[in-house]
């Protein structure tokens, strides 16, 4: 089985970490830093408190796995949903993109159902506003 290098962000809560994209693993520190794009919130789903919580600005950390995520290694057992949401406050326009990693077979429709019980509360965007529940509710 082939180990591949995967990137976990840090829960700011408990201290679990979560994989989140498959790494750019390099001998220097470039590739270490969580790059923001398009002025987009980044947030992703801890597997142990279940809280949503904001990439860490301090980066990410690339561990070695033998899980790989998917649809990078089709036979990886572990997939990794890009849940969109935006802001419904008046006028708001921010938008958020929460990481959720689950195994393989985990459905679209599993997860609707599972975000039921996630905690949201430190989901707000760039104005303080809380986003919304995902879109599916």
């Amino acid at each position: 089985m082939n180990a591949y290098y995967l990137d976990f962000a840090k829960c700011s809560r408990c201290g679990q970490a979560a994989p989140i994209r498959p790494s750019m693993f390099s001998s220097n520190e470039e590739h270490r830093k969580w790059t923001k794009t398009d002025g987009v919130s980044e947030f992703f789903l801890c597997t142990v408190c279940n809280r949503v919580v904001e990439i860490p600005a301090e980066g990410l950390e690339p561990h070695p796995s033998i899980d790989g995520l998917w649809p990078d290694h089709e036979d990886a057992p572990l997939r990794v949903f890009e849940v969109p949401i935006e802001c419904d406050a008046l006028g708001c326009e921010a938008q958020a993109l929460v990481f959720v990693t689950r195994n393989h077979e985990t459905t679209d429709e599993a997860l609707k159902q599972e975000s039921r019980q996630w905690i949201l509360a430190d989901l707000k965007c760039p104005l303080g506003h809380r986003f919304p529940w995902p879109p599916w509710h």
